[in-house]
């Protein structure tokens, strides 16, 4: 009987420590699967979050944009801002750094990962940072990469990039 309990118990708290919206907390960045996904440990518990606002590319652009989110974040403490839910139920956020860097913006800047205008209609910072990836022919927009025609992104949609 008690053990039934402690199993009960431990699956309430499970339940609550999914990712409400709104919600903040601090971990440390456990795994990145892909540039905008990421496992986030904190207190013992692990969340899968999807980085808001940022689409990252498919295929093998995939890996330069995960490299860069690894060695951006990896094993790093990070504040997470929950915005809401993405189209499979995954937690959406914001993540920040210690100094007051935002990973979205980073790889935004770096020309990583495009601004997702549908997600994030109002991240003017996002455009603005894209645009001076693309004048700058960083990243996804350099002329090696670009040359190759249209990229899939991570929209969710899995529609190809426009």
């Amino acid at each position: 009987m008690l053990r039934t309990v402690k199993i009960l118990t431990l699956g309430a708290l499970l339940a609550v420590a999914t990712s409400a919206s709104g919600e903040q907390f601090f971990g440390r960045v456990a795994q990145v699967q892909a540039g905008n996904y990421l496992t986030i440990k904190r207190h013992g518990h692990l969340e899968h979050i999807r980085i808001f606002g940022v689409e990252c590319p498919r295929g093998t652009h995939s890996v330069n944009c995960r490299e860069f989110t690894l060695q951006m974040a990896g094993n790093r403490g990070v504040h997470v801002r929950v915005i809401g839910k993405d189209e499979n139920g995954r937690p959406l956020a914001q993540v920040g750094f210690i100094g007051g860097k935002d990973l979205a913006e980073e790889l935004v800047r770096a020309g990583m990962a495009r601004w997702a205008k549908r997600q994030a209609p109002h991240a003017k910072n996002l455009a603005q940072l894209e645009a001076e990836a693309r004048s700058s022919r960083r990243g996804l927009w350099s002329t090696s990469m670009t040359a190759r025609g249209k990229m899939e992104l991570v929209t969710g949609t899995g529609k190809p990039f426009s």
